[in-house]
């Protein structure tokens, strides 16, 4: 059916790739995923809150609701950033960036009271790493003049390929992520001992009781709660490692597609797959949840959460990919191009590194007092340790990832040095736990995330590099 003249007014115009941008639809992705998985986050701390009761439920419950309203700016930003025409995105961003950091205030000083010093700085770097990476994103100048927070009828860049690029480089980080993850979860569960995530006071309670025997050692196949709830946590894991592999495969493959049609084939297949795996791993996290504690409403509450966090990124890559299909039925019309923007992509790769170097760098400046005080404290242990190896890793991810999103022509081979400083320190971790300093499962899953990216990021830059533009050079200057 053709689209109506009143349609099409409502869609921003689709032109060159501008690298002004700085991959502004990659960066709405980001929230709204982010805004949508913290919503969930919210509902399943305030849910069971809200029904128990008393003095400490009510003040979960009012923490819940303070970062649910947080999580919603975000996401409603993230669809401003990525939909709406008017809207200025750099206004909607802007107002999420002012809630984060009026919630960020008011949780310092409801717990200061109850954490020291140094856990209470770790919370607040934590919770205004990604605002202040936004904050400095609005602040640029090239960003004011581009996007006037008043102005009437707000200019939005859209990059040439329609933001499909970066919706398929995060679909291969999202996919590393997640696979490792789940190998990292299903190997505790099959081979760890849980002892130290039970010392740890992280309030993992269940894990500890998936995790205190071996499925392959005595009784391994006895069907006791304890054992039918391992089973069915590592059947999960390994459903969740499934999706991930074809998730990378998905983002990889989008990335090879010349127009809109093949670029979203990829990514369609994928949310298919998602979808469906989705609930069916819902369902198994529900059954370990109950065959462990014997609560049907944990249970149940289990099953919705996982349910709803599993479907969130499958559900807005659907909506990306049915607003640009519907853009690029337009251009086509008009008769412009659709091919690769000049980036390929990359500056999504350069927001999640801009956002994974914050969080590191603000835990590791947090850190600094009890590391120097106290020595190395779980689950920290990994960045206070050796903590200028982290501090360096942290800002060689906060430079590669400005140069990726600024779109200048040395950030690949910075994103590729940041990489391979990430698979050196991943290495060092191994070989300490090789050497029987094991790392909690929080630990744990900091390596293989850590792992996840370095790796996923080598195989971007080897995969886009070939489509970025040549550089620009002068009398007397050399080609970066």
């Amino acid at each position: 059916m053709t689209p109506s003249a009143s349609q099409a007014r409502q869609r921003p115009a689709v032109g060159a790739s501008e690298p002004a941008a700085f991959g502004l639809g990659s960066l709405g992705l980001l929230m709204q995923l982010g805004g949508g998985t913290g919503i969930v986050v919210a509902l399943l701390a305030a849910v069971p809150a809200a029904a128990q009761g008393g003095h400490g439920s009510q003040v979960v419950f009012f923490f819940a609701l303070l970062y649910g309203v947080r999580a919603a700016f975000q996401r409603a930003a993230g669809n401003v950033v990525l939909y709406a025409t008017d809207t200025s995105p750099r206004r909607a961003i802007a107002t999420y960036v002012w809630v984060a950091a009026c919630h960020s205030a008011v949780m310092v000083l409801l717990l200061r009271e109850h954490l020291d010093a140094t856990t209470l700085a770790r919370v607040a770097m934590l919770l205004m790493a990604w605002p202040a990476v936004l904050l400095v994103y609005v602040s640029l100048p090239r960003v004011r003049a581009q996007q006037p927070a008043r102005a009437l009828m707000p200019s939005r860049p859209v990059s040439a390929d329609r933001d499909l690029a970066g919706a398929a480089v995060l679909m291969a980080v999202l996919g590393g992520v997640g696979a490792a993850g789940a190998a990292v979860f299903m190997a505790v569960l099959t081979l760890g001992d849980g002892t130290r995530d039970v010392a740890a006071p992280q309030g993992m309670a269940m894990l500890h009781g998936l995790t205190c025997t071996g499925p392959l050692g005595p009784g391994a196949w006895s069907l006791d709660s304890v054992a039918l709830a391992r089973w069915a946590g590592i059947a999960a894991a390994a459903l969740l490692l499934a999706r991930s592999v074809i998730h990378i495969r998905a983002g990889l493959g989008a990335l090879r597609g010349h127009d809109a049609d093949t670029r979203m084939a990829p990514g369609v297949r994928y949310c298919a797959v998602a979808r469906a795996s989705a609930r069916a791993a819902a369902v198994i996290l529900g059954i370990a949840v109950l065959a462990a504690t014997g609560d049907i409403a944990a249970a149940a509450l289990t099953t919705a959460g996982a349910g709803m966090a599993l479907r969130s990124w499958p559900t807005i890559l659907l909506r990306l990919y049915s607003e640009r299909r519907f853009e690029a039925y337009l251009a086509e019309e008009s008769g412009g191009a659709g091919g690769c923007g000049p980036d390929s992509g990359l500056q999504a790769l350069g927001w999640v590194l801009l956002g994974l170097g914050a969080i590191a760098l603000g835990q590791w400046l947090a850190g600094l007092p009890a590391a120097a005080a106290h020595g190395p404290l779980e689950p920290w242990a990994a960045m206070d340790a050796v903590p200028w190896r982290v501090a360096a890793l942290a800002g060689l991810a906060l430079w590669a990832g400005a140069a990726l999103v600024g779109a200048r022509p040395r950030g690949p081979r910075w994103a590729s040095w940041c990489a391979l400083m990430g698979l050196a320190d991943a290495a060092a971790w191994a070989v300490d736990a090789l050497g029987g300093h094991l790392p909690s499962m929080a630990g744990g899953l900091l390596w293989a995330l850590e792992l996840a990216v370095a790796l996923v990021t080598l195989m971007l830059v080897a995969r886009t590099r070939s489509r970025l533009p040549v550089a620009r050079v002068g009398p007397g200057r050399r080609p970066a």
